[in-house]
């Protein structure tokens, strides 16, 4: 194994073709089919916008999934905060109105963590007064 400095390994993850996977991706649950569709999203991230526009087809294809699936998948990642997804519009010739592709917007992986913990608190609290509920009925019961 080379031993890299520091400045060394930043300067080759930032070059085109390598993507930066910020460690705390790896604490929030997700699919390998919904981590691959992520890394793939950051890997055509604008780095200075954090958004993009790749199509469901060429998510599919790179992610070697069906385009159903990668579908799926960008939704998931939608619902725990890690992407926002816009609908983006086109115009034809003759000025007709088309569906364009959809626009990715990479959040701050620190949303999608707090967005994990106060789900995983809730949960945990529901479990809590379902515990409760069951124990006053069967000090009734008993």
């Amino acid at each position: 194994m080379i031993n890299h400095p520091q400045k060394d390994i930043i300067q080759i993850a930032v070059r085109p073709g390598f993507v930066l996977i910020p460690r705390e991706l790896f604490t929030i649950e997700m699919s390998s089919n919904e981590f691959r569709i992520y890394v793939i999203l950051l890997s055509y991230e604008n780095r200075n916008k954090h958004n993009c526009w790749p199509s469901l087809s060429t998510l599919a294809r790179a992610a070697g999934v069906t385009r159903k699936t990668a579908m799926k998948c960008v939704h998931l990642l939608e619902e725990k905060r890690l992407i926002e997804i816009k609908h983006t519009k086109m115009y034809a010739k003759d000025g007709a109105v088309l569906n364009g592709n959809l626009e990715y917007h990479i959040n701050p992986i620190s949303w999608a963590v707090r967005y994990q913990n106060k789900n995983k608190l809730r949960e945990s609290e529901r479990i809590q007064k379902l515990n409760k509920k069951r124990k006053r009925f069967e000090k009734r019961s008993a």
